[in-house]
């Protein structure tokens, strides 16, 4: 039998880290709709706001990840 060398086994993950990955794909796909849309309609300041937006929830929630409340 092969080992898999890094990699873990399911019940050592931090559920904690599968909560911030499934929000900041929520986030991504969220911001790409909503980028893609003022594009469309010509807004090109709308969506370099957007960018902006998203990068500071990006920066929230990492942050909330690394300094847990409690």
């Amino acid at each position: 039998m092969t080992a898999w060398v890094g990699t873990q086994e399911p019940e050592t993950h931090m559920p904690a880290a599968d909560e911030t990955t499934q929000h900041l794909e929520y986030l991504r796909e969220a911001y790409v709709y909503k980028v893609n849309a003022a594009l469309e309609q010509g807004r090109e300041d709308l969506a370099n706001e957007l960018a902006d937006d998203y990068l500071d929830e990006v920066r929230s929630a990492l942050e909330a990840t690394a300094h847990p409340r409690g």
